[in-house]
């Protein structure tokens, strides 16, 4: 997978936490649904340098793991790497 280090570990998390947590109940508690989208916004913003939208953490919630792979499938066809938006925020 082209997932590396801390990207490939919050991924990771993200995808036990869909896989263990909604199907069975086919809901999150608050806290679960808190708890990813604090994963989510630290993978987003390790792949893209951006935070996901609501609606972005909202389809994740409902759509579960599916939505979650098309996520990952968008960004990783995002042009902007980690490395050009950290060279972008410094000043020249």
């Amino acid at each position: 997978m082209w997932l590396h280090g801390t990207t490939a570990r919050l991924a990771d998390e993200v995808t036990e936490l869909l896989r263990d947590a909604a199907p069975e109940r086919g809901a999150f508690s608050p806290e679960e649904s808190a708890h990813l989208n604090l994963l989510l916004v630290e993978l987003c913003a390790h792949l893209t340098g951006r935070t996901p939208s609501e609606s972005e953490l909202q389809s994740i919630r409902q759509g579960g793991l599916d939505a979650f792979r098309a996520l990952l499938w968008t960004y990783q066809q995002e042009p902007l790497t980690c490395l050009e938006w950290e060279r972008t925020r410094r000043p020249a």
